[in-house]
Order: structure tokens, then sequence, then C-alpha cells
């Protein structure tokens, strides 16, 4: 009896944990791009992902980024070390070219207040690393 509950449980553990695979392999939206399959073999394991769908991505305000990013390098450091100056009406003053990226792209600005790591890849600061030591 007991040997059929833990049968019982494990199937049922299973199908619980299948659900939201086979929920997610619905048909591909339309408006997104292909997905692209990518696969690395480490020795004898093959590691096979797909990329997601971009539909959600504003994917021109990050083509936007990254050419701001490649012309003004000397901005984006001082944003890498304090990605809260992208509020700060003083730093946009200063870096004139930085207001009209946020001008001519609405709500970039509010995008990178709120989730800085999408854009820029914040510096390990002394208080970061040592933080990540304590751990």
């Amino acid at each position: 009896m007991r040997r059929f509950f833990c049968v019982l449980a494990a199937g049922t553990m299973a199908v619980a944990m299948a659900v939201p695979v086979i929920a997610q392999a619905g048909p591909a939206d339309t408006n997104s791009q292909p997905m692209q399959m990518a696969s690395v073999k480490s020795g004898n394991v093959i590691i096979e992902g797909g990329g997601g769908s971009t539909a959600d991505l504003n994917v021109a305000r990050y083509k936007a980024w990254d050419e701001f990013r490649s012309n003004h390098p000397e901005i984006v450091r001082e944003i890498r070390r304090n990605p809260r100056l992208v509020g700060s009406q003083s730093f946009l003053r200063r870096h004139p070219a930085l207001a009209r990226l946020f001008d001519s792209n609405p709500g970039m600005q509010q995008s990178m207040m709120r989730y800085p790591g999408n854009y820029v890849v914040p510096a390990m600061t002394h208080r970061y690393r040592m933080a990540k030591a304590t751990r």
C-alpha cells in the first residue's frame, strides 16, 4: 500500500511539472521573430535551447540604445557606475545627447530607471564585492 502511494505521488509530481512546459509550447506568435534553436556540446552532454519570442520587446528602443552606447562610451560608463543618473535633470543637462535620446524614444528613460540591467551591466562597487564575498 505504501509503495502504491509513493508511485502515485511521483506520477502526480511528474504531471504537475510537465503541464507548464506543455502550455508554453503553443502556436508561435505571428508578430514575433522566428525562434532560433541552438545547441552546445560539453563532453557527453548536449544542451539545446531556443530563443524566446520578441513580441513583447521594444526592439527599436534597444537598437537606439546600442547605437548611443557605441557613440557615447563615457556617458554609459557614468551610468554603469550609478544607473540612477538617468533620472537626474542635472545629468541630462550636462549630457544633451542622452536627453535627445530620451526625447526621441518615449518611455526609454522610465524603462532605464525601472530596469537598468536591461541597458547596462552595473559596475561592481566595493560594497557589492564585499556583500558577495560574505555569502
